[in-house]
């Protein structure tokens, strides 16, 4: 049984109480949405290359031994090379 004025202090005009251990009981979607986390935690360096450039650069990846590195990989490669001179 309630008194009179009980619940006043509860239901104040322009206020909404929740007990937050009501809320616990809705599902949360935790799908992660949007791209992917990268592998990588080095800086991205976008580069274009004339035609001549990449085709310098594809004929070097033909020459290389199975498996043949990607594009960017021969990237890192040949860089590593000029650098230790």
């Amino acid at each position: 049984m309630v008194r009179p004025g009980g619940l006043a202090g509860y239901f104040l005009p322009g206020r909404l109480r929740v007990n937050p251990k009501s809320m616990s009981s809705i599902g949360v979607n935790t799908k992660r949405r949007g791209r992917p986390v990268t592998t990588g935690k080095g800086h991205l360096v976008g580069v274009r290359l004339l035609p001549p450039a990449l085709a310098a650069l594809d004929a070097w990846i033909a020459r290389q031994p199975e498996p043949k590195p990607s594009r960017p990989e021969a990237v890192r490669r040949l860089m590593a090379v000029a650098l230790e001179k």
